[in-house]
């Protein structure tokens, strides 16, 4: 008996002690200019290279918000355990006092009978506290549905920067072209063939290039370093970002709208919210069977609203590829002409610049394809976004 009341307060005591659980924090960013993490990562091939298909890996493993929200998570499941530890604990206690009653008190006894009695409210106490204070059973949905915002939304960023460098080399041949007429124009001047106006108007046009392409990698910079952050690194280290990948059309014969609508309104976030929300009373319940049907609606009118931009977006591209296969033929015609001397510097840079145009189309047009598939496919797996 003594040595079955030792190990009562034994679990007790360790019970009570696994209130103070806690989770260690995240290692701090290493130096900057370095390909480091912001949260401690090991090293890899990951460590030089932002992959698209990596982002969902990388969210998990090195994103700070999602990481703290699973340390949180985390702990509250651990505060669950240590809630039913001391339950238990309360409960063999009691069972020990009521013996100890029930085989009468004397003084010594007593005094172990109301310890007793006092440890387990105190061991209740301590368990309704936990219980209070963790998040509830959700956690994990809770968990799945943020990492899949982050993983989408990063998608999306990096759909985005991909679609703005695909421009980059036509905005410089732009430049280039700009500032060859500028100074085509300042040497007809000089010869009486070009006035003070044509000069100020070559001087503009490379203004608003120049101005174009600054605006540009501006973009192109804040999109990296958000991106850079999203995925753990700092926000000045320097890993390759490589293009989103090409348009897989056969993706487009596997979507079908009528088929999807099933799966995207059982696993769509905000339905999910609204079906488990409480309703009491008749008429709270006919305001929450209103509001699921018309969500239901909206899910589907949204997924086939992305299905019919899908096949648009196929249609440009569609013609994009049309429209760079001539483009092509004539740029070779250009390249030939140019070497033997048939064809001028200037007229030269302006087949280029003409010829990058049709080759930046193609590439946006394939991006804005990718993008509309991936807003598609996130539909039907829970997540509609904007």
């Amino acid at each position: 008996m003594k040595k079955r009341r030792k190990q009562i307060t034994a679990a007790a005591l360790a019970a009570l002690a696994a209130i103070s659980l806690t989770v260690p924090a995240y290692a701090a960013a290493g130096p900057s200019g370095k390909t480091t993490y912001i949260n401690g990562a090991g090293a890899g091939a990951e460590d030089t290279v932002l992959d698209y298909n990596h982002i969902d890996q990388r969210i998990e493993n090195y994103n700070t918000n999602y990481k703290q929200l699973n340390s949180t998570l985390v702990n509250s499941t651990q505060s669950l355990d240590a809630a039913r530890e001391l339950r238990e604990g309360a409960s063999d206690l009691m069972d020990e006092a009521y013996e100890l009653r029930s085989d009468g008190l004397n003084e010594t006894t007593r005094e172990l009978y109301d310890s007793y009695k006092e440890t387990a409210k105190e061991l209740r106490k301590q368990a309704q506290k936990l219980t209070n204070e963790e998040l509830g059973s959700s956690y994990k949905k809770t968990l799945r549905q943020t990492k899949s915002k982050l993983v989408a939304s990063t998608q999306q960023l990096m759909i985005q920067y991909s679609e703005t460098i695909a421009k980059q080399e036509l905005m410089n041949k732009q430049i280039e072209l700009a500032q060859a007429n500028l100074d085509a124009a300042n040497r007809m001047a000089a010869m009486g063939m070009k006035s003070v106006q044509d000069i100020q108007t070559a001087q503009e046009t490379l203004k608003q290039a120049e101005s174009g392409a600054a605006q540009l990698k501006y973009g192109i910079d804040n999109m990296r370093q958000n991106l850079l952050i999203l995925t753990g690194w700092n926000h000045d280290s320097a890993p390759e970002i490589r293009p989103v990948p090409a348009s897989d059309l056969s993706r487009i014969d596997q979507m079908n709208p009528e088929n999807d609508l099933r799966s995207a309104i059982g696993a769509n976030y905000d339905l999910q919210s609204l079906k488990g929300a409480s309703a009491s009373g008749s008429s709270a319940r006919n305001v929450k069977k209103r509001n699921v049907a018309q969500s239901e609606q909206d899910v589907a009118s949204t997924l086939q609203a992305l299905y019919n931009t899908v096949i648009s977006k196929r249609q440009s591209y569609e013609a994009a590829l049309s429209e760079y296969a001539a483009a092509e033929q004539k740029m070779q015609a250009a390249d030939r002409k140019y070497s033997l001397g048939m064809m001028g510097k200037l007229e030269y840079l302006s087949a280029q610049a003409e010829f990058l145009t049709s080759k930046s189309n193609k590439e946006v047009a394939d991006i804005e394809l990718f993008s509309a598939m991936e807003k598609y496919d996130w539909a039907v797996k829970g997540l509609i976004m904007s």
